[in-house]
């Protein structure tokens, strides 16, 4: 043992290079595959300790290489590896490292300590199926845990992270980009982008609302920074917003969307990944999440409708529509009258407006917070359209709304006029080929409110 073993590190430090590091791979695999390794001691000890130096003076090749070794004896060794707890501190502290390859295998072995340190393991099958049935979801799913050291090792590595935010305040790009701080979200990134992917994604709500989220947007606010070290920050936030959440987690996922996730004033990027976010969420949990909380999530994205930003309007209606098009039959009707009153009330706003200031030349104008309402407003009806284009004959509500954009929104000037004449065009588009039996559900008043707007006699 003592001999092999004094050769074997005489080899890893000197004699590994690209063409035998894979030989040596299956040497470590192999080795506690055929043997016990409390047989050889020494052999096991070269192999699983091992300094990583957290600066740039060493070679990214060889500790890569050690790293590697490391992951094919713990990929055998599974849950009965012999030092969880003291591979976990000693990676976490070099999990920022400032080369790029190194980071990503320690972030890739963290996650194997993860997944191998949590083997439940059952004595028979009626136990594993007991397990499967404490799952209140009812979908047989058994929860990991996380161990307490990795959980301790996660949790300071998250507050290392702010701290190392605030000390690179007032840096310059190239210097950001050289900083602890962003070695740090690097190294975070390679580590959740494992974790996301597995069954221990539900186990990182807690560390959500306070770390993780916040920092995914600050880091997107820093895109040539991002750029330049290769970080996606808005890919693990729509990873987050895709994790299978259990029932009693839900209400804590809905109230952090409902508060944009603690941003009080988002700007134009920030309110799109808003959105996205909420997107990503809903369209896979609308079934499974309850009538309160699918509304809830309906009206803050209705909230969007009336963004100072004209590219958040466009994609608040859209997840809108969408929302509306996947309410379950027995909700639809309810919702949509909702919105509709809402619109109209909206729309109102500038013929009342009219009627008080018809003297003043200025009371034609509007504000641009008023254009905002009103353009939210025909996006709103737009979105209603949009959410049920081809149903035939059309829904009771459709034809007064389609006369209510003709008849109001068609008329204002600027963006408002624009975008009810696209949506009126769109309808036309989608319809023509069963307008002969549409057009027996508008009355003749509509019909007329229709006509000319988009300058021809079509609709009637």
């Amino acid at each position: 043992d003592h001999k092999i073993a004094s050769r074997l590190r005489q080899i890893i430090e000197s004699d590994i290079n690209q063409s035998s590091r894979s030989v040596w791979n299956i040497f470590c695999w192999w080795l506690p595959s055929h043997m016990d390794p409390r047989q050889t001691p020494e052999i096991v000890d070269v192999i699983c300790n091992f300094d990583i130096q957290n600066d740039d003076s060493s070679s990214p090749f060889e500790i890569s290489t050690r790293i590697g070794f490391l992951k094919c004896y713990l990929s055998v060794r599974i849950n009965t590896y012999h030092k969880f707890d003291e591979t976990t501190v000693q990676f976490f502290d070099a999990l920022a490292h400032p080369y790029n390859s190194v980071s990503e295998n320690i972030a890739s072995t963290l996650y194997d300590i993860l997944d191998y340190s949590d083997k439940v393991l059952y004595t028979n099958f009626d136990e594993l199926v007991l397990a499967g049935q404490n799952d209140e979801s009812n979908s047989g799913f058994i929860y990991p845990t996380i161990p307490e050291t990795f959980l301790k090792c996660f949790d300071q590595y998250l507050q290392n992270i702010m701290i190392w935010k605030e000390e690179a305040k007032g840096l310059s790009t190239q210097e950001i980009v050289n900083s602890k701080f962003m070695y740090g979200a690097r190294g975070l990134q390679f580590l959740l982008m494992n974790i996301l992917k597995s069954a221990h994604n539900k186990t990182l709500l807690p560390y959500l609302k306070k770390y993780i989220i916040p920092l995914l947007f600050e880091l997107d606010l820093m895109r040539d920074a991002c750029q330049l070290m290769g970080l996606q920050p808005i890919v693990i936030l729509f990873f987050i917003a895709s994790v299978k959440y259990s029932p009693d987690q839900m209400p804590e996922v809905i109230d952090m969307m409902l508060n944009n996730h603690g941003i009080a004033s988002p700007t134009l990027q920030q309110s799109k990944h808003l959105l996205s976010f909420v997107q990503a969420f809903y369209v896979v949990r609308y079934l499974t999440i309850t009538k309160e909380q699918r509304l809830s999530l309906i009206d803050h994205a209705a909230k969007f409708l009336y963004n100072p930003h004209l590219q958040v309007r466009e994609q608040a209606a859209k997840l809108f529509a969408t929302m509306i098009h996947t309410l379950i039959h027995s909700e639809a009707d309810e919702v949509i009258e909702k919105y509709i009153k809402e619109f109209n009330s909206v729309l109102s706003m500038k013929k009342k407006k009219k009627k008080l200031n018809n003297a003043s030349a200025q009371s034609k104008k509007l504000s641009a917070e008023q254009i905002c309402l009103l353009h939210g407003a025909t996006l709103g009806l737009g979105a209603l359209i949009d959410a049920f284009p081809y149903i035939t004959p059309p829904p009771k509500w459709l034809p007064s709304i389609l006369a209510l954009l003709a008849r109001r929104c068609n008329s204002i000037d600027g963006v408002v006029g624009r975008t009810a004449k696209d949506i009126l065009s769109k309808f036309k588009k989608d319809r023509q080929d069963t307008w002969m039996i549409d057009s027996k559900f508008f009355t003749e008043e509509q019909l007329e409110d229709l006509e000319g707007v988009l300058w021809k006699s079509y609709f009637i």
